[in-house]
């Protein structure tokens, strides 16, 4: 990308602080609410819904112990919705450049800029972090200059470019 789309994209974007709720097996749940809506139907039988590529997210326990408790025969984009677990982990993601348009340096296909969208630490792994890690003021383990993580003494746990 170029530096400019970088600056627009991050301009449109809201500047409030963004958390990602994560549990496990979110995937799971999040692609049976997409295979719904992508069907464009209201609602879909738990058996039709078995015969399809995200039916065998049924038989994660998460899954299959939530859609129990529904105790319907069929389910909508909604009542998934509900079936999320109510302790999740808040991750917040934050936005990044990546690269200055020096080809040697840079790892992208183009010799541009990346947007980078970081997954920083929740308070709780920041506190697990210290506590075991202990990390330097300035020495950060995990946190190597040539990576797209977050510059102001923060810990980022994933990062993805993207080279749009």
């Amino acid at each position: 990308m170029k530096s400019s789309e970088i600056t627009d994209v991050v301009s449109c974007l809201d500047t409030g602080r963004t958390l990602f709720y994560y549990f496990k097996d979110r995937y799971c749940f999040d692609l049976i609410q997409y295979e719904i809506k992508r069907l464009n139907t209201p609602y879909i039988a738990i058996h039709d819904l078995k015969q399809l590529n995200s039916g065998r997210f049924l038989q994660k326990p998460a899954v299959k112990q939530a859609i129990g408790i529904l105790g319907k025969n069929t389910i909508t984009a909604a009542d998934i919705e509900l079936c999320k677990p109510t302790k999740q982990m808040p991750f917040t993601l934050t936005v990044a450049r990546w690269g200055n348009g020096a080809r040697g340096h840079d790892q992208t296909t183009r010799n541009q800029c990346n947007l980078v969208l970081q997954l920083n630490f929740t308070n709780h792994h920041k506190q697990m972090f210290t506590r075991l890690v202990k990390p330097e003021k300035y020495e950060r383990p995990f946190s190597f200059f040539g990576h797209p993580i977050r510059q102001d003494n923060k810990d980022t746990l994933a990062w993805a470019r993207m080279d749009v």
